[in-house]
């Protein structure tokens, strides 16, 4: 019985000592407000998206986005392999590097990309071309990189590059990737 009264004031002790911990450490601020789920810990606000130029006539022909000699300059197989998703437009290129390009004409994908943006380990917003756009991905992005660029308010260029050499900064390279797909968007629009 003595054991038994002993084990019974120990688990006693243990317990006011977690409530002591658990109380001191919360404010009536931290205790009022939800946990955060994983993809509301950084909402942020959505830039405004100022037209480069409307993407939907690029949904049929992703590939022109980048032209013969740029694709070329960046190190990709000419010409793209163009196809189509549910969302948009879609060209591969292959090469060196590959780069996958997908038009969104809808979805509103920087949106989208800011309403995630607790779902990445790296999330850098930033302007390519003189448009919003974010990076995303892991922490570690090894051989690649993923790119979101808003070309009109709704519309944007969903990016991603995948390289097999070390060392490379991918993030940069698909940023120039991004800046030459920009402006074609903006030649074609006239601006």
């Amino acid at each position: 019985m003595v054991l038994a009264d002993r084990l019974e004031a120990v688990i006693g002790r243990w317990v006011v000592v977690g409530l002591v911990v658990v109380v001191a450490g919360c404010s009536p601020a931290e205790t009022d407000r939800p946990e955060p789920t994983r993809g509301e810990t950084a909402a942020r606000p959505v830039p405004v998206v100022p037209p480069a130029g409307d993407v939907r006539p690029f949904v049929d022909r992703a590939c022109e986005l980048l032209s013969a000699e740029v694709a070329v300059g960046f190190g990709l197989s000419v010409p793209g392999e163009q196809s189509s998703t549910p969302d948009g437009g879609l060209c591969v290129w292959q090469g060196e590097v590959r780069v996958g390009l997908q038009v969104r004409p809808g979805g509103d994908p920087l949106g989208d990309s800011y309403r995630r943006s607790g779902t990445w380990q790296v999330f850098t917003p930033l302007t390519v071309g003189g448009q919003p756009a974010v990076l995303t991905g892991t922490a570690d992005p090894g051989s690649g990189c993923h790119l979101v660029v808003g070309t009109a308010p709704g519309q944007g260029l969903d990016v991603d590059l995948a390289g097999r050499e070390v060392g490379v900064d991918w993030c940069r390279r698909l940023m120039g990737i991004g800046e030459a797909m920009i402006a074609e968007v903006r030649n074609q629009a006239g601006g």
